[in-house]
């Protein structure tokens, strides 16, 4: 969560494309560690690594920002949600594969692909940020607080967090105990939640890869951030009470709808930060997505268990899908706040 806010200040700094050769450089050698680690203290260290160059997101979305209009800002982090998303889907898989012929290829598998991407970026990519627009490094703002700080003094941009950050949390009750609740709730085997999994994450995909621009012509993007939590807050609302299996997947093309919040967001705070400043920005959101990937699995499981076991108070297993749907709720008066905010603060 830290590394997030130090790199993407870092990449206002010293620009995005050395940032990113380096922790990608960094991931490679993370999982070359893990594949030849011969115990723990080799793993740890790997996986230490392994944190501080998973901050790529940061330095690589404030890119995406530097290189986009106005027109297609959302669209472009649609995209990279998109990428994300087919990521999670076809990574699992991959791993399986190569797990299947030894235990440790799955780590020479990242390893190899990690130094492809480098490779990549070294030969391909080019410096967005020039280097009079880089401003200068500050530890009090290269920190989840000190960033913080930063984004809450920002009228036009606070109540927009807020709502991106409650969106985060709901948004990530769902991976947390989806196998638990379908199982439970369903009795789905572990076949049918991996198909159910990853129908998910291909609808996601494909929403943000492809409707995020259309959407943003049809309704704009303040109407498009009040539209999606809502439908994201609904979808939720639904996964709480569904008892029967079609349900779920009558749900799903909702839940899937709902993800084009986060480009939306993103691109109407974006627009707002100076190009010295989109390093920072995007750190901030992705530290908000890692406190949310922290908060919400003990919570979720809490109240999961709350709602299943066997001297629990009621019977309610959907009670984190419930949860979930009041965070995306809450979101709604922020982002109608924040929209208001920034519509009457944009320069003509």
């Amino acid at each position: 969560m830290c590394s997030s806010d130090l790199v993407g200040n870092l990449a206002d700094r010293f620009g995005r494309r050395p940032v990113l050769l380096w922790s990608m450089a960094a991931m490679a050698l993370d999982y070359a560690i893990l594949t030849v680690a011969p115990g723990l203290v080799l793993l740890f260290i790997g996986r230490a690594l392994a944190g501080i160059a998973g901050a790529t997101y940061a330095p690589a979305t404030a890119y995406v920002a530097d290189v986009s209009t106005r027109e297609n800002r959302a669209r472009n982090f649609g995209l990279v949600g998109a990428v994300f998303g087919i990521g999670f889907i076809l990574g699992p898989a991959l791993g399986g594969l190569a797990g299947e012929w030894h235990v440790r290829a799955p780590f020479a598998l990242a390893a190899g692909l990690a130094g492809l991407n480098w490779l990549f970026g070294y030969f391909l990519v080019p410096e967005s940020l020039s280097k009079d627009q880089r401003r200068s490094f500050e530890w009090k703002r290269a920190n989840p607080l000190g960033a913080l700080v930063q984004i809450t003094k920002r009228t036009d941009l606070r109540w927009l967090f807020a709502a991106y950050t409650l969106f985060a949390l709901g948004d990530r009750c769902y991976p947390v105990v989806w196998a638990y609740w379908s199982k439970f709730t369903f009795g789905w085997t572990v076949g049918f939640i991996g198909i159910s999994l990853a129908l998910y994450g291909l609808g996601a995909a494909i929403v943000q890869g492809t409707l995020v621009n259309p959407a943003v012509r049809w309704l704009g993007e303040s109407r498009l951030v009040l539209h999606s939590l809502t439908l994201g807050g609904l979808s939720a609302l639904g996964f709480a009470f569904a008892s029967q299996s079609w349900m779920v997947f009558a749900l799903l093309p909702a839940a899937a709808l709902s993800d084009l919040a986060t480009p939306a967001i993103t691109a109407i705070m974006s627009a707002r930060m100076a190009s010295s400043e989109q390093g920072e920005l995007q750190g901030m959101l992705a530290s908000c997505m890692a406190l949310a990937a922290v908060t919400s699995p003990p919570m979720a499981t809490a109240l999961f268990y709350a709602g299943s076991a066997p001297d629990a108070p009621w019977d309610f297993p959907g009670a984190p899908f419930l949860a979930a749907s009041v965070f995306l709720f809450l979101a709604l008066p922020c982002a109608r706040r924040g929209l208001r905010i920034n519509e009457q603060s944009r320069p003509d």
